[in-house]
């Protein structure tokens, strides 16, 4: 303000002096308030400070400011993309000595650290459910900047692999969502992938005695995934073995043997499988001339009604026949190749083990139609019986209780020993009979089963009897010779 500077001195006897007041005028000092400059990470609450410049004398903060100075800036949640923020200040001056000058500060904010890591996880190989991966966090979320969440800040990630076909070992997040307040490290997490399961399976093959072992055998391959190929041909070998006996290394002759399939390397492209295998049958038959008429002639040799208390749902007996033409037993499992065909319940099976000749076997039908459809292997020649609805009704001895039921026996039985000739034949057969005497039992069947001439004699040993059949249609006859128990049938060819 203004003041008065009034003069003195000594006085002095040969003087007059007078006195007269001069103003003097004190100005404001100038004081300065200027905000610090400071760096934050995103979520620090700030520790603002300033430097006050201008001071005089012994003067002090609080002889100028009626409170603490005052920092601001203009945010709650200062974030690192408008950074660098305002920073003022402010206080109510109480002294008149200074005029107060409030500068800016900046404030930085920089981003928060945060480590995202997905969990490890496994999947089966293939599999259709959801991948359900996860990640942790460092620091955890409850030490997030102002409370946010996971959700908050990265919405829903997006992982790598996205289906259980992809073959890598790590899980990864792809295209991360923009988290501009945070500096994201992201790690990956360890993938295991747990194997699918194959089922390959073999399957029956037929071969003859003469036959090597086989070498290309037909399987079929189950349970892949992703679109995956089975494997080639070349990838797989086989091991054919005679169950409870041993391993086979060469045809062994006829019989049911078993083959297993096995890789021995994992195929390229299934290093994500484990496999089961299937076996199948190897079917080892006597020479068949398929250029001829050897195959497996069947027929229904006659049926009868019948009432069986403990199958009430059958009505008739049917004994069926077959004659197969090879030296020895041919085999052909139950399946398209070998089986019952209509609409009658029944009561049995097809015979499985054809053995040379001719030979019979009885099942129980219901009602409704009834056939037996067989193919020869190797010549793939199929035959197949009338209905039984066309059957003959059986013969005593033929119809009676099983136990009384005569077991016919193959052409081969050297215990009955009969010959015929000529064969073939245009017009007639002779029978000579060896040892026999006493009753006999001829009978001539077709192809089909049915009795075709029924004679019966007495004879003695080496009489020979003349067979007529000169009326009768070309083909295949079966000549059934009973002598007793015993039974022998014989294969003519009529011209």
């Amino acid at each position: 303000g203004t003041q008065y500077v009034i003069p003195g001195g000594f006085i002095n006897d040969n003087l007059i002096i007078s006195f007269e007041p001069t103003e003097l005028v004190i100005e404001k000092a100038e004081l300065t308030v200027t905000p610090d400059d400071i760096v934050i990470e995103y979520g620090e609450t700030p520790n603002f400070t300033g430097t006050v410049s201008g001071l005089q004398y012994d003067d002090t903060e609080e002889d100028i400011f009626e409170e603490e100075i005052a920092y601001l800036v203009d945010c709650e949640r200062c974030s690192v993309a408008a950074s660098p923020h305002i920073i003022t200040a402010n206080a109510t001056v109480v002294s008149n000595n200074y005029t107060v000058n409030f500068g800016m500060g900046e404030l930085t904010v920089t981003p928060f650290e945060l480590t995202v890591t997905v969990d490890d996880g496994e999947i089966q190989y293939g599999s259709e459910d959801p991948l359900d991966f996860t990640v942790s966090y460092h620091p955890e979320p409850d030490h997030f900047p102002f409370g946010e969440t996971p959700q908050e800040i990265f919405g829903t990630f997006e992982f790598s692999p996205q289906d259980a076909c992809e073959d890598v070992n790590e899980i990864t997040i792809i295209n991360p969502p923009a988290a501009p307040n945070y500096q994201v490290t992201y790690e990956a997490g360890e993938l295991t992938i747990l194997p699918a399961e194959f089922v390959l399976e073999v399957m029956d093959v037929f071969i003859e005695a003469t036959d090597p072992l086989p070498t290309n055998i037909a399987t079929t391959t189950t349970g892949l995934v992703c679109g995956d190929a089975p494997p080639a041909p070349s990838d797989i070998d086989f091991v054919f073995v005679d169950p409870g006996v041993s391993v086979l290394t060469s045809n062994p002759g006829p019989g049911v043997y078993e083959i297993y399939p096995f890789l021995p390397a994992i195929p390229e492209g299934l290093e994500n499988y484990t496999y089961t295998v299937v076996g199948g049958l190897l079917i080892v038959n006597s020479a068949i001339d398929c250029d001829g008429e050897d195959f497996i002639e069947v027929f229904i040799e006659c049926v009868d009604p019948v009432s069986i208390g403990d199958f009430p749902e059958v009505n008739r007996r049917v004994t069926l026949g077959y004659f197969n033409p090879a030296e020895g037993d041919i085999s052909v499992p139950l399946g398209p190749d070998n089986q019952f065909t209509g609409t009658a319940t029944v009561v049995g099976e097809p015979e499985t083990l054809f053995a040379p000749g001719l030979n019979f076997f009885d099942v129980l039908i219901g009602p409704g139609t009834f056939r037996w459809e067989v193919v020869t292997p190797i010549c793939e020649i199929e035959d197949i019986t009338l209905d039984a609805s066309s059957g003959e009704p059986c013969e005593e001895g033929l119809d009676g209780d099983p136990e009384d039921e005569v077991q016919l026996t193959s052409g081969t039985d050297e215990s009955t020993t009969v010959q015929i000739y000529p064969n073939p034949t245009r017009d007639a057969l002779w029978l000579q009979t060896a040892d026999l005497e006493g009753a006999i039992r001829i009978e001539i069947f077709n192809n089909m089963g049915q009795r075709l001439l029924l004679q019966e004699h007495d004879v003695y040993a080496n009489e020979r009897i003349p067979l007529e059949v000169s009326h009768l249609t070309s083909g295949v006859l079966w000549v059934r010779v009973e002598h007793g128990k015993e039974v022998k049938t014989l294969r003519v060819v009529k011209e």
